[in-house]
């Protein structure tokens, strides 16, 4: 008669508990952590709006704030970049600033910025020097 080994020994249960005893804390750490964590970064979006901004303000000359918009000179064409919900350059590009309420351009001896509402809390940063 041949013998079979049927269930399971009392090491390989403590084995398996064990392993779930570590694997607990470190998956449920992990879950906090991604359940916490905002899925979209509205601080990087608006570093990456800023620097379209800086860079469109770098290329330019002749720039100046008319009612909360900002005008200049790009390559021998004068533009206007506008704020409502949404920041755009006319003619054509938009700079995406996520979830504002209202923003607009300032000057304050030579330095340009841009500020806007979001969430109750207003934001103001610098955009360019003259």
């Amino acid at each position: 008669m041949c013998s079979r080994n049927r269930g399971s020994t009392t090491i390989e249960c403590l084995l398996g508990l064990i392993i779930t005893t570590i694997l607990i804390p470190i998956v449920y750490t992990s879950m906090r952590i991604l359940i916490n964590h905002e899925y979209f970064n509205q601080d990087a979006q608006d570093e990456i709006a800023l620097y379209q901004l800086r860079r469109i303000m770098l290329v330019s000359s002749d720039f100046y704030v008319s009612n909360g918009n900002l005008l200049g000179n790009y390559d021998g064409e004068e533009f206007e970049i506008k704020s409502s919900n949404h920041t755009y350059l006319t003619p054509g590009t938009l700079i995406f600033f996520s979830s504002i309420d209202e923003g607009y351009f300032s000057e304050d001896n030579g330095i340009f910025y841009y500020e806007y509402l979001r969430n109750g809390k207003r934001h103001k940063r610098v955009v360019a020097y003259e």
